[in-house]
């Protein structure tokens, strides 16, 4: 039951660091992205394109807090410790096992 228990919590912080990555992933390519509407608009004074670009940029603004939201919520989520989660049903599990090998006196 450990060997189960440890395989479930490498896979909870397998999935928290790739979530992590995913999230700062989308801030950094917004950001990215941003500096080089900025360094066009500096060079191009054309204001269609540029209402274009920022709106483009709204859109990706968007869904970088869309991912961000989620993942946070799923973060959450992930290390509550909840009726719904298998940790506290491992844990409650190992107390119950283990007083009944170690007795507590009357």
């Amino acid at each position: 039951m450990k060997e189960v228990y440890l395989k479930y919590l490498e896979m909870q912080w397998n999935d928290h660091f790739h979530m992590r990555n995913q999230t700062w992933k989308t801030l950094t390519y917004t950001a990215v992205f941003f500096i080089g509407i900025v360094g066009l608009e500096i060079k191009v004074a054309n204001d269609f394109v540029m209402i274009c670009l920022y709106s483009l940029l709204m859109i990706v603004m968007v869904f970088g807090w869309s991912t961000a939201s989620h993942h946070r919520v799923r973060q959450k989520g992930k290390f509550a410790l909840g009726p719904d989660n298998f940790i506290v049903d491992f844990l409650s599990a190992e107390l119950v096992s283990s007083q009944r090998d170690f007795p507590l006196g009357d």
